[in-house]
């Protein structure tokens, strides 16, 4: 990259800012086309989740087991307030949730993972408990609700609608 008028200005005839180079532990090489960098990761180096000689890059970190696939935060009507790869929600019920997401899972076996906003602020007391309360399927997750009259070693199985409208899910596994 040239900055010639900034540089002339400053005394200099021209300047060069040239890339970070990328040097690897040990004996490992670099790979890559001509620069001496790493080459990317695919679809299936990235799902395996372990080679340390290929690059991720943002099109491709999505692959990753570790990555969230998806995740949204919404309230008690079922209303999106911020997601990604979400469809919708919809409010089935008191406590009750179907999460419809957008690109689906390669199966039902992938995590939900939940909480909702609760406490002293709210003017509740105990805990409440978000959880997945039927089985997921590829494209959908049911988030259930349940209220805080019951303890950590017996908690109730009684559905009810957050005191806070702040619900948030993540998912994490293979996409199809």
């Amino acid at each position: 990259m040239r900055l010639p008028g900034f540089f002339k200005q400053l005394g200099a005839a021209r300047a060069t800012i040239h890339p970070p180079v990328l040097t690897l532990p040990g004996n490992q090489k670099k790979q890559g086309a001509g620069s001496g960098g790493l080459a990317a990761a695919d679809q299936t180096q990235m799902e395996a989740a372990a080679s340390v000689a290929v690059a991720s890059t943002p099109g491709r970190q999505h692959f990753h087991p570790g990555h969230p696939k998806a995740w949204l935060r919404f309230n008690a009507a079922g209303t999106i307030a911020a997601s990604h790869n979400i469809a919708s929600v919809t409010d089935s019920g008191t406590g009750d949730w179907t999460v419809n997401i957008a690109t689906d899972f390669s199966s039902g076996n992938y995590c939900g993972v939940g909480f909702a906003g609760v406490g002293a602020a709210t003017g509740s007391s105990g805990w409440d408990q978000l959880g997945i309360d039927a089985a997921s399927a590829a494209g959908t997750f049911n988030v259930g609700y349940f209220s805080a009259a019951g303890s950590q070693d017996t908690p109730t199985t009684a559905r009810a609608d957050p005191t806070i409208d702040e619900l948030h899910v993540t998912f994490l596994g293979d996409q199809a």
